[in-house]
């Protein structure tokens, strides 16, 4: 028996709270096991089958990890700067989302249980190689797949 769709409303609470909870494992808080709990968080937000609400759902979590976690940029470069380049790393994230829905839907990988962790890890880490060189010629600031 399939199980019901989450409620929109509580996979997006669910994204920005694992966003923000995922940057208080970085040294400034240094609270390391709030990354587990932060993406364990986007990965229920990211039940539902759409490649699209994925794609929200990780911008979301995006925007509500890269905000608070580069808010240094704000002070170095100013608000605009800071903020574009918060929404370019949420939208690679978004991007990273929208395939792990692609995957996760995939006929190989559908009856496959034990799979969905392993492939999760593989499809964060490209994203995160992803923004190791774009934009900007590369941001590495919040990498969690070291």
């Amino acid at each position: 028996m399939p199980q019901p769709e989450p409620r929109r409303a509580a996979t997006a609470l669910l994204a920005v709270a694992g966003g923000a909870l995922t940057d208080t494992a970085f040294p400034e808080r240094g609270w390391w096991p709030m990354a587990f709990v932060g993406v364990a968080l986007l990965v229920l937000a990211l039940r539902r089958d759409s490649a699209r609400w994925g794609a929200l759902m990780g911008f979301l979590w995006g925007l509500a990890f890269f905000l608070p976690h580069i808010w240094w940029a704000n002070y170095a470069v100013g608000v605009i700067p800071w903020v574009a380049l918060s929404v370019a790393e949420a939208g690679i994230v978004a991007a990273t989302c929208a395939v792990w829905v692609w995957v996760r839907r995939g006929a190989v990988v559908r009856g496959w249980t034990m799979a969905l962790a392993p492939l999760f890890g593989v499809v964060w880490a490209v994203g995160e190689q992803v923004r190791q060189v774009w934009p900007f010629g590369g941001f590495p600031w919040g990498r969690l797949a070291f």
